[in-house]
């Protein structure tokens, strides 16, 4: 019941050795950058669109009549130019990150507002309370609760009947409050957070936890009653693999580990995927020997009596689903009742040659997105397929394209209950970078994103090596999206001695330092080429904040030119076990070697896809 506009994918394939990010590195290597300038036109900026049934307000339009194709969601009140980097929809509510900050509209019985009370608002002003002065990077909007994620802690607000806001107590509170992490390990940070009908998970250093109801044993840890604060889901069936991504449906909920999917909870129409129809209170893996067979599974999501995810090789994603299919959940363009198993969704017309690269599950129906278009299926009486129609859809559907959409790039989908919302981004295209670039999808995703603009000369320069610095400005902007990258102070001693506080990249190296992804002192020589296997070490400590470095996984390790005794070894195994890397054709990684920009582009496109889900 989650989603997060960063639905990227999940895998690099190790073509030519990496990507860049935005922006020239050193002068040698292009032009000055130009990356997403506070100047930049409304309509090249990422916007917020939703569709379906809107009978308490939650289009975010200022109407409550229901679209059966896509409009603007904006707060009304919030600039034109406002920048939305993630959207969540639950049943009478939708919120969305503008800036850091969350916006809640729609109709609050529970307080799932924000706003200190139960009274219906348009959004007009962010989510306060506990929130105020941090950086909000995800929200998940759940039956009658939310939850997001800002500087490593969770924050709920809304119904706490089961304890569903983590707060240790059963008191429910229309304003955020922060979830009790007194018995987590010292230090740990919570990256991901998803909100269920009333249980919620979170993901904090490869770890699931969650918190809730237990009525189905959709707490992963056993029997018992409803838990008012986190507790670790039982890894036990995971076979030492980090959790890379957690999903909460109704009674259910499901994680990814290893490039492998695991449910557990209410099962009574095959919601879990593992065969049968019986409840089970521990992980239990998704049923492999058919649909999914041989192939990593890359994002899931779980909503109601239903879970879809996105598995196969690299550059060649399809979508599965299981459970009900009463409301032709399945996508699958069938009749079946119920699947026990992963089907795979129907490939109509373009789908059927090109990646899917985010999913999203909803009560009714779900929607996917390829190449930058939505396509929705599933029950369609408030027009929440988007196709213009209210007629019911088994099998995949375009989203209409013809209004909002036009000319624009869906990025990520949300699909809740009665409706469904999602994300469009523009992209700007580069002179270099064609439609049939390897890569285009993922360029196109950087700068749409506002990670990249690439030069001033309009190209982007794909095959160019990324710089330590610029790297720092990419993973800085991934994670603080809509901010541009901080200066620094000249009357504060910098963390390196070869970083001048007049470097345009100055401000996102410190942050490297403040964030535990390198260690200051020394230097940091800014223009020199980022190899793939410091990607592997900064990507791993950003994505699993105060996490020590993975060890190798002995005679396991996937790339035969990574020695066990490599201190990049263990993160680099990450990489490929949590799908974001296949390596070369080889079987080689290559740790040594620069990394480019146009695979870095997809590197990261991937890496945030893990984070979103």
């Amino acid at each position: 019941m989650t989603t997060s506009l960063f639905r990227q994918r999940v895998l690099i394939i190790g073509l030519s050795a990496g990507l860049a990010l935005f922006g020239g590195v050193a002068a040698a290597q292009g032009p000055a950058p130009q990356e997403f300038p506070p100047d930049t036109a409304a309509a090249d900026l990422p916007i917020g669109v939703a569709w379906g049934n809107n009978n308490a307000g939650q289009l975010g339009d200022g109407t409550m009549v229901s679209r059966p194709a896509p409009v603007r969601a904006l707060p009304t009140g919030l600039p034109t130019d406002a920048q939305v980097s993630s959207i969540s929809s639950g049943r009478d509510v939708t919120c969305a990150i503008v800036i850091g900050s969350v916006y809640c509209w729609g109709f609050a019985g529970f307080g799932e507002l924000g706003t200190g009370s139960t009274e219906a608002t348009t959004g007009t002003s962010p989510v306060g309370g506990d929130l105020l002065g941090r950086f909000v990077t995800s929200v998940s909007v759940g039956e009658n609760h939310v939850c997001a994620v800002a500087n490593g802690q969770v924050f709920c607000w809304g119904n706490n009947d089961e304890g569903q806001l983590g707060s240790n107590d059963e008191v429910s509170t229309t304003s955020p409050t922060v979830v009790d992490t007194t018995d987590l390990p010292l230090g740990a940070q919570f990256t991901q957070v998803s909100a269920g009908s009333r249980s919620t998970c979170g993901l904090a250093a490869g770890v699931a936890y969650c918190w809730g109801d237990n009525q189905f044993g959709q707490l992963g840890s056993g029997p018992g009653d409803s838990v008012l604060a986190p507790e670790p889901v039982d890894a036990a069936a995971l076979k030492g693999a980090l959790v890379t991504s957690i999903t909460v449906g109704g009674g259910h909920a499901c994680l990814l580990a290893g490039g492998e999917a695991y449910c557990w909870g209410n099962n009574v129409l095959g919601e879990l995927g593992n065969g049968d129809l019986g409840n089970t209170d521990l992980p239990t893996a998704v049923d492999t020997t058919a649909a999914l067979k041989d192939l990593t599974v890359a994002a899931i999501s779980a909503a109601g009596y239903n879970t879809c995810a996105i598995a196969g090789k690299a550059g060649s994603r399809r979508a599965y689903c299981w459970g009900t299919n009463f409301t032709h959940n399945l996508g699958d363009g069938s009749d079946l009742g119920a699947s026990p198993v992963p089907v795979p969704v129907a490939t109509p017309g373009v789908l059927a040659t090109h990646n899917v690269s985010a999913i999203a599950t909803g009560g009714a129906g779900s929607c996917l997105v390829v190449t930058g278009t939505a396509y929705c299926w599933g029950s369609n009486a408030y027009g929440q397929v988007g196709d213009g129609s209210t007629i019911t859809r088994s099998a995949p559907t375009k989203v209409s394209t013809s209004g909002v959409l036009l000319h624009r790039r869906v990025q990520a989908v949300s699909a809740e209950h009665n409706y469904t919302n999602g994300i469009a981004v523009s992209s700007p295209q580069f002179t270099d970078v064609g439609t049939g670039y390897l890569f285009y999808d993922e360029i196109s995703w950087l700068a749409g994103s506002g990670i990249a603009q690439g030069y001033a000369d309009g190209s982007y320069g794909p095959t160019q090596n990324i710089s330590r610095q610029a790297m720092a400005a990419f993973l800085f902007r991934s994670h603080r999206p809509g901010l541009g990258t901080p200066s620094c102070d000249p009357a504060v001693p910098r963390q390196f001695t070869d970083v001048k506080a007049d470097n345009p990249f100055c401000g996102a190296i410190e942050w490297l330092v403040d964030q535990n992804i390198v260690t200051g002192g020394g230097t940091f020589t800014p223009v020199g080429a980022t190899t793939r296997g410091v990607m592997a070490d900064w990507v791993f400590r950003s994505q699993n904040p105060g996490m020590v470095d993975q060890p190798c996984a002995g005679a396991t390790r996937l790339f035969t030119d990574v020695p066990a005794g490599s201190a990049q070894c263990g993160n680099i195994e990450w990489l490929a076990r949590a799908g974001i890397t296949n390596g070369y054709p080889d079987g080689s990684y290559l740790p040594g070697s620069p990394i480019h920009r146009d695979s870095m582009a997809a590197f990261f496109q991937r890496t945030a896809e893990l984070a979103a889900h």
